[in-house]
């Protein structure tokens, strides 16, 4: 996949430049167990024209089969 930079990137962050944008994937909680639970983490890394990245991160308790059940967010 090609990486394409941004024209109004500032240059220190060229090296970072792969990160910005939205990522998710899943996984399981613990030793990854059978009977161990199952989450979704999406992050995201965003600019504004300044020399640093914004860094945001969601995480969702789900079920094996990917379906939200609340927010990983401990109040």
């Amino acid at each position: 996949m090609a990486i394409e930079i941004p024209t109004d990137l500032t240059p220190e962050l060229v090296p970072l430049s792969w990160l910005i944008g939205t990522w998710e994937g899943t996984g399981r909680l613990g030793d990854g167990e059978a009977d161990d639970g199952h989450f979704l983490q999406r992050m995201s890394f965003t600019q504004n024209g300044l020399p640093f990245l914004e860094y945001r991160s969601e995480t969702w308790i789900t079920d094996e089969k990917g379906a939200i059940h609340r927010s990983a967010r401990r109040s």
